[in-house]
């Protein structure tokens, strides 16, 4: 025989509004970084010997063409290049010296982002400027789409362990579980439009709203997240058949939505694709 008990809600029932909360958490981690805050100069510019960051590119923007200086070993590294992002022409020069230059192709820039040919500087400069280039840029730039896939596996093993652990001591339905519930919808639904207004460029602010009708990529994982919610909200009977249930759902639950969610954080983010 079962016995219920009487308890606080205890962290199974707040499981599920962990998820997009972590996620807004991640929205404001990349505001100050963000390729789509950058509304000037250049994004980046790569070299086969190193790397320049948009911090480290002073440019001079007329609003169609970005003019760029960057002194290195002595010499200036000029970048001339319109402001279009994966079409249009790019120059560049160091120290008098041509150097062959292309924009990136990849879609989802608002700034461009340049490859440079070899530059003549000198190991130890070229050395310290890859020590210097942030960490995080190459993996927003770069390697998103591996971050993703990983931190949905990671999430979803999370999520997953912390039901069947969690649902092992037996509780009566919660009291607030249709609060609870509204709670975690509203917040689940809103994770797409705060990531549009805080990382997406202003042309799209007006429009944001609509990003909270977009059938598979918001409302479905909505709707996976609000199930899971409500059913951790009923009776916990402790079982070993109810458990694994808590699991599945979660799991189920937590795959889609993680995944949409960091798609549209990337797309609004300008994250290359």
């Amino acid at each position: 025989m079962t016995t219920v008990t009487r308890s606080a809600a205890g962290p199974l029932r707040h499981l599920p509004l962990m998820l997009p909360v972590f996620l807004l958490a991640l929205v404001i981690a990349l505001i100050p970084v963000a390729s789509s805050r950058f509304t000037d100069g250049l994004i980046r510019v790569d070299t086969p010997q190193f790397s320049l960051s948009h911090g480290d590119i002073p440019c001079a923007d007329s609003g169609t063409t970005v003019t760029c200086t960057v002194q290195l070993a002595g010499k200036p590294l000029e970048l001339i290049s319109d402001v279009a992002t994966f079409t249009g022409s790019c120059e560049a020069t160091y120290g008098g010296e041509r150097v062959s230059c292309r924009k990136s192709s990849d879609y989802g820039l608002v700034r461009p982002w340049l490859y440079l040919g070899p530059v003549a500087v000198p190991a130890d400069v070229a050395a310290d400027l890859r020590s210097d280039f942030p960490w995080y840029r190459d993996l927003i730039d770069l390697n998103w789409m591996a971050f993703g896939l990983i931190l949905t596996g990671v999430l979803a093993v999370l999520a997953t362990v912390g039901a069947v652990l969690w649902s092992r001591r037996p509780r009566e339905v919660a009291r607030l579980r249709t609060v609870r519930t509204l709670v975690t919808a509203a917040v689940a639904w809103a994770l797409a439009l705060v990531a549009q207004l805080l990382l997406g460029p202003e042309w799209r602010h007006d429009t944001a709203w609509a990003v909270l009708f977009i059938p598979h990529s918001v409302i479905v994982p909505v709707l996976l997240v609000v199930v899971w919610q409500w059913a951790c909200g009923g009776e916990v009977t402790g079982t070993p058949g109810q458990r694994f249930r808590h699991g599945l759902i979660a799991f189920v639950a937590t795959v889609p939505y993680t995944a949409w969610s960091l798609l549209l954080i990337g797309i609004n983010a300008g994250v290359p694709d």
